[in-house]
């Protein structure tokens, strides 16, 4: 009975990983259906953030079959499989790109979430309670190096001494601004900071569609200040760009809200200590608005694999703050009385702290809702040590030399 249930909750999660996925992938993106398959394995300007994608989002998937008895080959073949449907049906989908890259890396995260899932019961109830404890330490590591590499990763990065300026500029999957642009001022010294455009409002676009691009001689985009519906974007280049992680924007939301058509408007960009700067004037007797402070921040992290843009900001908000209490669950369900996990706590607590600091100014202090968020994530994995201990429930999963070296809880 007990081997019933287990096996008919694996399955259960099976089916969870799998609407997950068709939600994921089989959602319009766009208006214009893809030419043909993409043969190449890795492209694009966000080609390090698309291989994250592909395997995370098998990642469960194959944690899920191997918890419901799935082995070997056949595990990855499932994985295969259903990648190969869901790219198969992209041709047909609006703003959906079918790849054989995409097929491969789901396949990995399918093999790795498998191995996850098979070895599970040897890293999740480590025995004595000392290796917990040490265990909690490298957790802890894993998420303090995250977030330094979070910091280091939005630093900006700037190219040139000068900069091409292009107004309207028609860039790949961007919209074209449909209004005028009646002159740009830039910076000088490398910055090209304060940016300052004028003009004429069109129709309000349906996709981020930049006012202007800087870029350096070779055509690499330093700098964008953009319209997406009535927000105002703007986008510096970073050093995550380099790498080709994905490339979150900060944002006035609804800035633009009261601009109509036919409306001449002034839009500036600059740099102060807490972050950057957006303004809109607008002929009188309309007030001039600004939004100052916009700056990354530690919770941002996620963005970096795949930004969600123009979603709301409360979800934004619970995104980031559940991206750093997910980090911190396994550190708080490995915390033992034991001096590694003291260790554990200050790693933590002293990373999220210093690492605005330590990253040279990349991201700004960690808001409270995701401090709130952090502490939750280690709350939680304090929670999930009440889970009753090794029993029968595992030992489903496990092949009999596997069980031989985890012995039950005490």
């Amino acid at each position: 009975m007990l081997a019933f249930r287990s096996r008919r909750a694996a399955r259960v999660f099976v089916a969870a990983a799998v609407a997950a996925i068709l939600i994921a992938t089989l959602f319009p993106a766009g208006s214009e259906l893809a030419p043909g398959w993409t043969t190449a394995i890795v492209g694009g300007d966000d080609a390090l953030a698309g291989v994250l994608q592909n395997v995370l989002l098998f990642v469960p998937l194959g944690v899920g079959l191997a918890l419901a008895g799935k082995r070997g080959w056949r595990l990855v073949v499932v994985g295969t499989l259903l990648s190969l449907a869901v790219e198969c049906a992209q041709q047909w989908i609006p703003g959906r790109d079918p790849s054989v890259g995409d097929v491969c890396f789901n396949t990995l995260g399918t093999a790795l979430g498998g191995l996850l899932g098979r070895t599970a019961p040897l890293w999740l109830f480590p025995t004595p309670p000392r290796r917990a404890a040490w265990q909690s330490l490298a957790a802890a590591l894993v998420a303090a190096g995250v977030w330094l590499a979070t910091g280091w990763a939005f630093q900006p990065q700037y190219l040139a001494a000068a900069y091409v300026v292009n107004a309207r500029p028609d860039l790949p999957n961007r919209g074209q601004y449909p209004g005028q642009v009646l002159a740009v001022t830039a910076g000088s010294l490398g910055v090209a900071l304060p940016l300052r455009v004028v003009a004429v409002a069109g129709r309000t676009p349906t996709r981020l569609s930049p006012l202007v691009a800087l870029t350096d001689e070779s055509g690499r985009e330093a700098i964008l200040l953009s319209v997406d519906r009535s927000d105002l974007s703007l986008w510096i280049r970073t050093r995550g760009t380099a790498w080709r992680l994905d490339r979150p924007d900060l944002r006035a939301r609804a800035a633009l809200a009261a601009v109509a058509p036919g409306d001449t408007f002034t839009v500036a960009a600059w740099r102060e200590v807490a972050g950057f700067c957006l303004a809109l004037n607008r002929p009188p007797p309309t007030p001039a608005r600004r939004w100052c402070d916009r700056a990354y921040t530690l919770a941002d992290g996620w963005k970096l694999i795949f930004d969600l843009g123009h979603a709301p900001p409360w979800l934004l908000e619970l995104l980031g703050a559940g991206w750093l209490g997910g980090l911190l669950v396994p550190m708080g369900f490995w915390l033992r009385r034991h001096w590694c996990s003291a260790a554990a706590l200050v790693v933590v607590c002293g990373s999220l702290l210093a690492a605005p600091a330590l990253t040279g100014g990349g991201v700004a202090p960690t808001p409270l809702p995701a401090l709130l968020g952090a502490l939750g994530g280690m709350g939680l994995g304090l929670l999930l040590q009440l889970l009753p201990p090794r029993d029968a429930a595992f030992d489903v999963f496990l092949k009999p030399e596997l069980r031989r070296l985890v012995p039950p809880r005490a």
